[in-house]
């Protein structure tokens, strides 16, 4: 019934029925439905996995041929898959009109294009050529989603009784965790006490011992073995190495609340900082000159920010009460990248964001193209989008997220500490969290 759902839908849009964002719409809730529809069937798995691969194993010999999805055997009925005639207009068993799908083409965005197009699903005038953008057989990537969503159910429901903390740190109010890019078994968590460092991926941890206060986030410079920027409320201080002694940072940053900082990932003298009751504002040269990019505050409760670079670099805000905020014009202009329909967070309560722009997922449709993968913690959980916030899905985690951040781009790391301090760790992004190597 879900791949008769997916067809139908699948048809409607090729035939002109539906808008691209009608189109997305729906699929989203067809995708939701796939889940619920595995939990249900639950006892009866193997018969829901039979009949998916048998239909995913005809649409990839169709697809050999000339990418197009071809009937079974001779014509028949999209919908009842009964034998049809070749003048028939409508089914003679069910009565639906009948057509001949095509395969959509490929249309990738201009990445120049205005971040108000970048990030718009589609415009509501009807299918066009332009509005076509899923890959060649899109009845087939419809299918293969339901056995995606199939296995990632069925992976992390057997991966849940597994999970447990690497380890755990007690400190007061968990701001960030940070993973050295030059040697990523290690470890900073910036905290309310100061910053506690680990040597061994996460599992014991202890306090750097020439470093106190309310220490909000730390930056870890790639050229430099052991050189890290800490940024408390009062303002910045670094040290050159790990044996060297820490140093204040002068600089023209307004500091009044400085609420949470990122580097960029291609560029270590590139910096952001959101400041509460100024706003965004961006540093080229490690942190001594800063130019604010926002004119007004955006929110007061900004949790994390994170880039995702680009031709066009898109720049991401977490919130508590705001959800996730994207920017693609360098932080001057916003829009909510809190997913829709069923593909929508279910809270904008957010604690944190991270992005892994190697994580390999690509994402190409009318309106932008978006590489890599972003993540979002909350009390209810970790979350992810691998379409630029367009949808997300709850990773099986079973506990809140404080902070998170990923490990070195392509790796699949993800690191989670909860409100308690432990430390979730997970090595194939989100799905397994058992903690073992």
């Amino acid at each position: 019934m879900a791949i008769t759902s997916l067809r139908e839908l699948e048809l409607e849009y090729q035939m002109g029925k539906l808008s691209e964002e009608d189109y997305s719409e729906l699929r989203g809730q067809y995708r939701r439905r796939a889940i619920a529809l595995l939990k249900a069937a639950d006892a009866g798995a193997e018969g829901i996995d039979s009949d998916i691969e048998a239909e995913v194993q005809r649409l990839r010999r169709a697809l050999a041929g000339n990418g197009s999805i071809a009937p079974k055997s001779g014509a028949v009925c999209m919908y009842c898959e009964r034998p049809v005639g070749s003048k028939d207009k409508y089914c003679p068993n069910c009565g639906k009109p009948l057509a001949v799908a095509t395969s959509p083409q490929i249309v990738k965005a201009n990445p120049k294009s205005d971040i108000s197009e970048q990030l718009s699903t589609g415009s509501r005038s009807g299918v066009s050529t332009r509005a076509k953008v899923w890959l060649a057989g899109g009845a087939s990537l419809a299918v293969v989603f339901m056995v995606g969503v199939g296995s990632l159910y069925y992976i992390s429901r057997g991966a849940q009784k597994e999970q447990q903390p690497i380890g755990q740190v007690i400190a007061q109010d968990y701001h960030a965790i940070a993973v050295d890019p030059n040697s990523p078994s290690v470890l900073y968590l910036a905290h309310g006490d100061g910053v506690h460092v680990s040597n061994d991926g996460g599992r014991s941890w202890n306090p750097l011992p020439d470093l106190k206060g309310d220490i909000i986030s730390v930056l870890l410079d790639t050229p430099r073995d052991g050189a890290m920027i800490a940024i408390g409320r009062d303002g910045f201080v670094k040290r050159e190495s790990t044996n060297s002694s820490w140093t204040a940072m002068e600089g023209n940053l307004p500091v009044n609340d400085v609420r949470v900082v990122t580097r960029h990932p291609d560029n270590s003298a590139v910096l952001y900082a959101y400041l509460v009751g100024n706003g965004l504002y961006l540093s080229q040269d490690g942190g001594a000159n800063w130019t604010l990019l926002s004119d007004k505050p955006l929110t007061a409760d900004v949790t994390g920010i994170t880039v995702m670079p680009g031709v066009i670099d898109l720049i991401y805000l977490s919130a508590s009460g705001g959800g996730v905020m994207a920017s693609g014009d360098g932080g001057r202009t916003w829009e909510s990248a809190n997913g829709f329909v069923n593909g929508a967070l279910p809270t904008n309560n957010l604690t944190s964001i991270s992005g892994d722009p190697g994580s390999g997922d690509v994402f190409t449709s009318a309106a932008r193209n978006f590489k890599g993968a972003l993540y979002v913690g909350s009390a209810r959980g970790v979350f992810k989008s691998t379409d630029g916030g367009s949808s997300w899905l709850r990773l099986p985690l079973e506990s809140d997220a404080a902070a998170l951040t990923v490990g070195p781009p392509g790796s699949q790391q993800l690191y989670v500490v909860n409100r308690s301090g432990q430390i979730f760790y997970s090595r194939d992004g989100g799905v397994t969290w058992g903690g073992k190597e």
